[in-house]
């Protein structure tokens, strides 16, 4: 094993680029990636038009779907890396939960 020697000012160099690092880091704002993909997923359903009772139980279907496909157990676990992977879930899906509107039989 080698050692190696520092002198104080590299030290110094060292510790001061590790506090710039953190403290860029701390000041970072705080994203909600699950709040923000809530909003988003609520959104689109109330676009739909349907009732309040089939939104949150579309909304809870595409959460599990979402929660199932990125392996996490609550929707506040959305990291950043993952967010997009959950968008790209809810995409897919949206088929699943498009308002479906049929023309009338006409009567002949």
């Amino acid at each position: 094993m080698e050692t190696i020697t520092l002198t104080t000012e590299e030290l110094s160099q060292r510790i001061a680029k590790e506090v710039e690092k953190q403290l860029a880091e701390q000041k970072k704002p705080k994203i909600n990636y699950g709040l923000k993909f809530s909003k988003e997923v609520e959104a689109w359903l109330e676009k739909q038009g349907d009732d309040r009772k089939i939104i949150l139980n579309q909304k809870g279907a595409i959460y599990e779907a979402v929660k199932a496909c990125l392996n996490i157990n609550r929707m506040s676990e959305l990291t950043e890396e993952n967010y997009h992977l959950a968008v790209n879930v809810f995409d897919q899906q949206k088929i699943f939960f498009k308002k479906r509107v049929f023309p009338l039989e006409q009567e002949a």
